[in-house]
């Protein structure tokens, strides 16, 4: 700094200026979808030492079971203040014990309606197989980790016949069976 007096005259000081940085806030959850009964844990990660949740909790985990967008506030040991968001997305209508069937017909026509057999949160039952049989107990098509995109078609590519077939859907601890009906 250079100080100038109205006489002119001048003198100068030097001082060094420390600009602290603030710790860098990373938000985690250990998962970002609930299904039915299930809640979430969000962490605030970064050396900080005091926390404020838009829930009011000032600890540097919370537990959550709704949907929404949470924010915190974390601040360091040099008073340095850090926030961030973290979303968590809620799904309805998932049954633990049973895989439900949305639609119980197919009209593969590529209309946008009814086209593939569609499984309820089918995302939400991890790794899974589905078997289509015909009439006669056949199968026709067997699917590993289904994800509602089977359109009519045998294992071979090919469009089934109109007609009635039979479904059965599995993973590690679920089998739920049904009956698909093919128009065209």
């Amino acid at each position: 700094m250079v100080a100038i007096s109205a006489q002119n005259c001048s003198d100068t000081i030097t001082k060094n200026i420390n600009i602290v940085t603030g710790n860098k806030l990373e938000l985690r959850a250990n998962k970002d979808t609930l299904y039915i009964n299930e809640s979430a844990i969000l962490e605030a990660n970064g050396e900080f030492v005091d926390y404020l949740w838009s829930t009011g909790e000032t600890t540097k985990q919370i537990m959550v079971s709704e949907e929404g967008i949470y924010y915190v506030k974390a601040i360091d040991n040099k008073g340095c203040v850090s926030s961030g968001t973290i979303s968590i997305t809620a799904i309805k209508d998932y049954n633990p014990n049973k895989i439900i069937a949305i639609n119980g017909i197919i009209t593969p026509n590529n209309d946008g309606i009814n086209d593939f057999l569609e499984f309820l949160n089918i995302e939400a039952y991890g790794d899974n197989e589905l078997i289509i049989y015909d009439q006669w107990g056949a199968i026709v098509q067997r699917l590993k980790n289904y994800k509602n995109n089977w359109d009519g078609k045998n294992y071979k590519g090919e469009f089934l016949e109109t007609g009635s077939y039979y479904y059965v859907i599995k993973t590690k601890n679920i089998i739920s069976k049904g009956n698909i009906n093919i128009l065209r």
